[in-house]
């Protein structure tokens, strides 16, 4: 299995990921890639790593992610298996992940998750998640409150929005 690693600020992440690797399937060597899941970490100073367990058949891969994955999250100094939430990702029909920062920004304003950074890209649809990107605990905070429902709301509403925010200042 690949590994691959990514050095994240303390505090709560959104991690997207998915198992992407080479297995057998009979006499052959074939490459297994699952849907991709959405797994919400909270960091603090340890080093973590994202296991599942090893496969060397295709048919057990696909009968691994059939019944639902047992991702674990493991503390790399004690060992330790660390609870993990988690949920696969939705996409509509074949290739509906071909836009993958498209589906992550709408599967997070289904789920009324707000991402924040100070790096920001041109796009309406997502927040770029830079190492010191975090999601924000859900609080009565204000800001956090406009963000939620800004992400919820359709294009159209967006625009009443800023226009209503242009003329009230």
């Amino acid at each position: 299995m690949s590994e691959q690693k990514v050095s994240l600020a303390k505090g709560t992440h959104q991690i997207v990921a998915r198992f992407d690797d080479e297995v057998r399937d009979g006499s052959r060597k074939v490459i297994f890639t699952s849907k991709p899941y959405v797994f919400q970490v909270d960091m603090s100073n340890e080093d973590l790593e994202l296991n599942l367990p090893n496969f060397s058949t295709e048919s057990q891969a696909k009968a691994h992610f059939n019944k639902g994955p047992n991702w674990i999250l493991l503390n790399r100094n004690t060992r330790k298996e660390i609870p993990i939430s988690f949920k696969r990702l939705p996409g509509i029909g074949f290739g509906g992940f071909g836009n993958i920062e498209k589906v992550i920004a709408e599967y997070n304003r289904n789920e009324g998750i707000v991402l924040f950074s100070d790096k920001i890209s041109d796009s309406n649809d997502l927040v770029i998640l830079q190492s010191d990107a975090q999601v924000p605990n859900q609080n009565n905070d204000t800001l956090v409150q406009l963000q939620l429902w800004y992400t919820k709301a359709s294009d159209e509403e967006r625009k009443a929005f800023k226009r209503w925010m242009i003329d009230i200042d």
